[in-house]
């Protein structure tokens, strides 16, 4: 194991078992969230596209002092919402992608602890769909939509991919707050619409967790019948493995077998690989 040290607290490992995913991955603990002091500024300058910056030793988002605008004010309920967000840590790990042949080439990037995945947050708008090759890859960080502009060499995507998923993991907390307060997570900055298209929701949402429309019903007593008939109009002629039955029965079982149980294996040895981790 290298201690990358220049990259927050950031430790390789090399994991040989993964299949098509084994290779180089890289540890991380971080806390996204900015000092009181900054964090009004730094939201305001997501929101507005200006540029910002963070901490090497803590991954922690600060405001760019080279910033030029004079006044960073938000609205009343935004400043409501920053007020009760606290410092959280996140244990996160990074896939270089060496094959250059998921999500358009871009490092992968996935939270542990606390998990992230549409598991726990069915109505999460900026993830990419876990990926079943033979071996299962958890579901990861939508980030860019411009991994043409992440580097080839080391310093250049590792580096890119810790601040992306620093920044992702702010605006993520913004966006859990503002579920848990209005009713609806507000996604800040740019992208703010559901990167989630058509006829995917049945390969990612929980049967048993609750349903995307935020009834609070549970996906399979509310939308999932309407969402099992719009894939089969739409894919007549390529069916998932999971949607091949109206019986919802049927479809919580071969999502247990596909997706949940393969989820908790990789997250389950992730976790274990943490703790033998001197950061």
């Amino acid at each position: 194991m290298v201690n990358y040290k220049d990259y927050a607290p950031c430790v390789k490992v090399f994991i040989d078992d993964l299949g098509r995913f084994s290779g180089d991955w890289y540890f991380l603990k971080i806390k996204p969230t900015p000092s009181k002091q900054d964090i009004e500024k730094v939201v305001f300058d997501i929101i507005k596209g200006n540029s910002i910056s963070f901490s090497n030793l803590e991954g922690k988002l600060m405001h760019d002092q080279d910033c030029r605008e004079i006044n960073h004010v938000l609205p009343k309920r935004m400043k409501r919402i920053l007020k009760d967000i606290e410092s959280q840590v996140f244990k996160i790990a990074i896939y270089d992608n060496p094959r250059n042949d998921l999500f358009f080439g871009q490092p992968v990037i996935i939270s542990i602890n606390p998990q992230i995945s549409y598991t726990n947050f069915p109505d999460h708008p900026h993830l990419n769909l876990g990926v079943r090759r033979k071996n299962f890859l958890s579901a990861s960080f939508c980030y860019t939509d411009k991994p043409n502009e992440i580097g080839n060499m080391f310093s250049d995507r590792i580096s890119d991919a810790i601040f992306y998923s620093i920044e992702w993991l702010f605006r993520h907390q913004i966006w859990e707050k503002t579920r848990e307060n209005l009713g609806e997570g507000k996604w800040i900055g740019s992208a703010a619409e559901s990167s989630i298209k058509n006829g995917e929701h049945l390969e990612i949402l929980n049967p048993v967790g609750l349903c995307r429309c935020g009834s609070g019903k549970k996906y399979a007593e509310c939308c999932l019948v309407k969402d099992i008939e719009l894939y089969q109009n739409l894919y007549k002629s390529s069916l998932s493995k999971i949607v091949f039955s109206k019986d919802v029965r049927e479809y919580i079982k071969s999502w247990n077998e596909l997706v949940s149980l393969p989820e908790k294996i990789f997250l389950d040895k992730f976790n274990k690989i943490f703790e033998g981790i001197e950061f």
